[in-house]
């Protein structure tokens, strides 16, 4: 019997887990969406501000566009869901204070936004990977049980 609740704690840990880099997935999807939603709407008030300047068209606001996650393509949106739950969650902040940094410093078009944060994510998923494949295995010391040396005295005074 003790087996079987084991079982039924590693399955219940496993779910726990799932569901929790499914939330973070999600979490970091809609950041990207809300920083897309923004850049949308600033393209729209530029082009709608450069009408008005030159008497193009009357007073109208921008068309509504439908929800942002239906213009990605589903293969596309797959792609970045898995990538999303590839982040541990002591990460999130990283890689969107990373994201934050670009779109601040960079004039980034609505259109290439879902390229930048796959790329952001690439680039984290890369350099998470490569510092664990570069750092050393830890080994233990070889000499546990001896004696310090004693130090050494210099006559050379």
């Amino acid at each position: 019997f003790k087996h079987f609740s084991w079982f039924k704690l590693v399955g219940s840990w496993s779910k726990l887990i799932n569901w929790h880099r499914m939330m973070i997935s999600r979490m970091l999807l809609r950041e990207m969406l809300w920083q897309l939603e923004q850049r949308v709407h600033q393209v729209q008030e530029e082009e709608f501000q450069y009408c008005i300047s030159r008497g193009i068209l009357g007073y109208r606001h921008p068309p509504a566009y439908p929800s942002l996650l239906a213009l990605i393509p589903a293969s596309e949106r797959r792609q970045l869901e898995r990538l999303c739950g590839r982040i541990p969650p002591s990460h999130t902040a990283i890689v969107l204070s990373r994201l934050h940094d670009l779109l601040a410093h960079n004039d980034i078009p609505p259109w290439e936004l879902v390229g930048v944060f796959k790329q952001v994510l690439k680039d984290f998923l890369r350099r998470q990977e490569d510092g664990i494949q570069r750092r050393p295995a830890p080994s233990a010391p070889s000499t546990i049980l001896s004696a310090p040396s004693p130090p050494t005295e210099s006559n050379d005074r």
